[in-house]
């Protein structure tokens, strides 16, 4: 049971870091749209 919590923990930061990346995406693109 304990590594299911720990892999859940995983999987939630693994979310929050490509959100993240997505974000920084859709500035980039946004910022060349801009120009």
């Amino acid at each position: 049971m304990r590594e299911l919590e720990s892999f859940d923990q995983d999987t939630e930061t693994i979310v929050l870091e490509v959100a993240e990346l997505q974000n920084q995406l859709q500035s980039l693109t946004v910022s060349q749209d801009q120009e």
